[in-house]
């Protein structure tokens, strides 16, 4: 069985979409489509009450008492799921391949160690239903056929395009324990971080860019702030298999984070906060990134006032 794992909040204009893409895909296994209405108040859950009665042996609806936030309604969803590949879907993107389960599962046949396969996945920007979808590009630029813990720090793949064993499921518990939260890019590293994913060559979903995510709202301080708080703990977490492309990223966002944070002294501590981290790994980040901490150092000290 495979279990498509759909959440939603507030996705009114583009909720049908979403799971009618889902249920488009064509098979011959057992398909469970579940829907995680985060207590949604602007008529999403009357038009997924109208798709269940379209489609009553097909979808299911789980409805949450109180509003949780996207993680922890991601995570409580998880666990309702009963297939043994888990796929992943948000209330305002969609799926554009009806073959893509059967794709990515004669992935898993050719590979059978393997854990995780991803795809590609076109980014369009779209406000609100009227507006005319502008074309972004695509999120996968650099490609590997087998991307693992360090190539995934390099090239990321949207959720959307995920297609998981659900084995994986018991190695979240530590980190969701730790931290409350599950995101996108911690799904990824903990599934490629055994043996390396495969990847399927072709898009199979759309990223839909609303400006209406609680992400998207952050300042550029402090997405990087999250950013950098995020990509510690990930490299923290999986250092016993991490190499110096994944440091490479707390690194960028260290001295990212220093050129958006007024005066000097955040530079300061940002480096050293970084070099704490990983002493072996620090020094090949800085070389690697010279003339970023140049630009930064130069703003700082020679463009003040």
């Amino acid at each position: 069985m495979v279990s498509v794992c759909i959440i939603t909040f507030n996705h009114r204009p583009w909720i049908r979409q979403a799971v009618e893409s889902v249920l488009a895909q064509r098979h011959h296994f057992e398909l469970e489509v579940l829907v995680a209405d985060d207590c949604s108040t602007d008529g999403t859950s009357e038009i997924l009450r109208d798709l269940c009665l379209e489609h009553p042996n097909e979808l299911r609806i789980v409805v949450n008492k109180q509003n949780m936030g996207a993680g922890r309604n991601f995570w409580n969803l998880l666990h309702v799921a009963r297939g043994d590949f888990l796929a992943f879907l948000e209330g305002d993107d969609y799926w554009v391949d009806d073959e893509r389960l059967n794709k990515q599962l004669s992935l898993f046949d050719q590979y059978p160690e393997i854990e995780l396969v991803v795809a590609n996945t076109r980014i369009i920007k779209q406000s609100d239903i009227s507006d005319v979808p502008e074309e972004i590009g695509e999120f996968v630029h650099l490609k590997f056929n087998r991307p693992g813990i360090n190539e995934v720090m390099r090239q990321q793949y949207h959720v959307s395009s995920y297609l998981m064993r659900r084995e994986v499921l018991p190695r979240f518990d530590a980190w969701y324990g730790k931290y409350g939260n599950v995101l996108d890019i911690y799904h990824l590293c903990e599934a490629v971080a055994r043996t390396p994913a495969a990847y399927l060559d072709e898009v199979v979903s759309v990223r839909r860019v609303t400006g209406q995510g609680v992400y998207s709202k952050f300042s550029s301080a402090k997405k990087l702030a999250f950013d950098f708080l995020w990509s510690e703990r990930l490299f923290k977490h999986f250092k016993g298999t991490a190499d110096s492309a994944f440091y490479n990223r707390v690194y960028l966002k260290a001295v990212l984070l220093s050129e958006v944070q007024d005066g000097v002294s955040p530079l300061f501590r940002n480096l050293a906060h970084a070099f704490g981290i990983s002493r072996i790994h620090f020094f090949p980040a800085l070389f690697r990134n010279f003339k970023l901490l140049g630009r930064v150092v130069y703003g700082k000290f020679f463009k003040r006032g």
